[in-house]
């Protein structure tokens, strides 16, 4: 039976960066990201309170009621720092977040803009949804010690409705594959074997493919055999983790064509950056593997994949904690601010199965999440028109 046909647009994002070169400061990127997000927050301040003062500059804070506007910051004892890490073992590669929670008691913050800061007395569940690097407005007033009270907290975006998926008639599928970590075992050729149509899902019609893509580096020749083999017959895209060949901090960059060679001398073969977004028939899908949303969890006392999403796009940021306790690459402005038009669908890597929706500034938007394939076995096929999933198996 013929692939059905399907349009895919890679689209060419802030994702991608044309030049990896450093001569930017990373306060650059909280610079950007309070001046491209203000306009918004004080759209978000208007509507609770449309006569109240909104401060300039933080370092002209007056009397009274009043709303400001920064980028908030957590100091925290339990959060790793290159320096206290260097003290306990005297030596350095990267900071180690190896702790399920950095979230304390004694966890206090500030609010900061390019003029000055100011300490932030906050309720301590409503700090422990926040992370470092979050732009947002509070309305409240200075205390005695000069600190500022804060009554509400406000977001570049109203909170995000979860609603519920309507099912009809399937016509065809984008297979996601997540971790597959290719070592030439059963489940390697099985995959293959599903990708390539000689198992019957005839109404698969592009495949993306997430890292982390070879268990070891030496199986990377057999790898690239096998996505070249596979893109005889389908299309497919490949989006790298921080455990592939790409680079070392965020957003990484698409696996050089010389790493699969084979493969990318086909057509029908593509590599795209994480995150990245691609459109099947007009329809937007964001996509991205779980290793932001995992660090977002160990930093806050949200639980679950659907807790942080809504957080996110309701902080208008993909990645709020970058730079500050996740590494991210300094470029000029901030590519990780969510701005319209908005993704129809979101696919996450690296947690089990589910497939949900929510509402977000008048559009629906679907949650797709893909479980590791080198641990859970599991295909997900994702029909894209009706925003459902179907999860193969393989035993």
């Amino acid at each position: 039976m013929k692939r059905p046909e399907v349009d895919i647009v890679i689209e060419k994002t802030s994702f991608l960066m044309e030049k990896m070169e450093y001569t930017e400061q990373y306060g650059t990127i909280y610079f950007d990201r309070l001046k491209r997000l203000r306009p918004l927050l004080e759209i978000s301040v208007k509507k609770v309170d449309s006569n109240i003062c909104i401060v300039e500059k933080l370092s002209h804070i007056p009397q009274g009621r009043v709303a400001l506007i920064g980028t908030l910051f957590k100091k925290s004892k339990k959060i790793p720092t290159l320096l206290n890490q260097y003290k306990s073992i005297k030596s350095v590669d990267s900071i180690n977040f190896d702790e399920d929670s950095y979230v304390d008691d004694s966890d206090t913050c500030y609010l900061e803009d390019i003029t000055s800061h100011v300490n932030l007395i906050i309720d301590k569940d409503q700090l422990a949804h926040i992370v470092s690097g979050t732009a947002l407005a509070v309305i409240g007033e200075l205390s005695n010690d000069s600190s500022f009270e804060i009554k509400s907290i406000l977001y570049p975006y109203d909170k995000p409705k979860p609603t519920k998926l309507i099912e009809d008639e399937t016509r065809c599928y984008i297979a996601l594959v997540n971790d597959i970590q290719y070592s030439s075992e059963k489940k390697d050729l099985i995959l293959h074997n599903i990708l390539s149509n000689e198992l019957p899902f005839p109404l698969i019609a592009h495949a993306i493919l997430i890292g982390k893509h070879v268990s070891d580096p030496s199986f990377i020749p057999q790898y690239d055999w096998f996505l070249s083999s596979v893109c005889n017959n389908l299309n497919i895209v490949t989006i790298p983790s921080r455990d592939d060949p790409t680079n070392a901090v965020y957003p990484y960059q698409p696996i050089h064509p010389s790493i699969f060679a084979h493969a990318s001398s086909k057509s029908t073969y593509h590599s795209t950056t994480n995150p990245s977004i691609i459109s099947f028939n007009g329809v937007r899908t964001l996509i991205l593997s779980g290793d932001v949303i995992q660090h977002y969890m160990k930093l806050t006392t949200f639980k679950t994949v659907n807790e942080v999403i809504l957080q996110l796009f309701q902080c208008g940021h993909l990645c709020p904690c970058a730079p500050s306790t996740f590494p991210c690459f300094p470029a000029s402005s901030d590519p990780f601010i969510l701005e319209e038009p908005f993704p129809d669908v979101i696919v996450i890597g690296g947690f089990p199965e589910q497939c949900d929706s929510f509402d977000f500034m008048g559009k629906t938007i679907t949650i797709v999440t893909v479980p590791s394939f080198a641990k859970q076995k599991t295909i997900i096929l994702f029909d894209f028109e009706n925003k459902l999933i179907k999860p193969i198996k393989i035993d």
